[in-house]
């Protein structure tokens, strides 16, 4: 029981003090989850962070689904779930009362708002980097990586489809080192 009010403090924090969704959130879970109460390995929350982020759905709810049944089984999956959603729908409630009593051309929220969206890059931009340090360790992670970033900025791919390319280039270079003999070195 106590794991579970944990995992439901952590996440009711990252959901109530981060805005711009799951990514943004993503420091302040690492931080609880892993460095201070030692839930899950950093490579674990990583590896579901990323499926959360492959499959449908709000990502924040998808890695809560996925940490709180890693940690604590289902009734971790429904704190978590329950934690993550919560202060959303506490705030969306306030800021639509609020909302409607203000005039739609006041500087004071406009500038507001456009500090918050600031901020939240800046968070994103930290999980990047720090997803990069842990996940590219080779050539052939660079070349997925430029791939993507190629692909997404300049030729303006479907990113759905560029994960699919990447997806089965990965199947391709694990059927190719098996063929050599499972070297885990660089293929390219």
């Amino acid at each position: 029981m106590k794991k579970n009010w944990l995992l439901f403090k952590i996440f009711f924090k990252a959901s109530a003090f981060t805005f711009s969704g799951g990514l943004a959130m993503l420091p302040i879970i690492q931080k609880e989850i892993v460095d201070k109460n030692n839930l899950l390995s950093e490579e674990e929350l990583l590896q579901y962070a990323s499926l959360a982020n492959s499959i449908p759905g709000p990502i924040v709810l998808d890695l809560a689904l996925f940490v709180g049944k890693s940690v604590s089984g289902y009734m971790g999956m429904l704190l978590c779930t329950l934690a993550v959603s919560l202060p959303a729908f506490i705030g969306m409630l306030v800021v639509a009362i609020i909302f409607k009593s203000i005039p739609q051309d006041n500087d004071q929220i406009n500038g507001a708002f456009n500090a918050i969206q600031a901020a939240s890059a800046a968070l994103i931009f930290s999980v990047c980097i720090s997803s990069y340090k842990k996940t590219v360790k080779n050539s052939f992670h660079i070349l997925i990586l430029a791939i993507m970033v190629i692909g997404i900025f300049i030729f303006k791919i479907n990113s759905i489809l560029l994960l699919a390319i990447c997806g089965l280039l990965g199947v391709l270079d694990v059927y190719i080192k098996a063929r050599r003999g499972g070297n885990d070195h660089d293929v390219v």
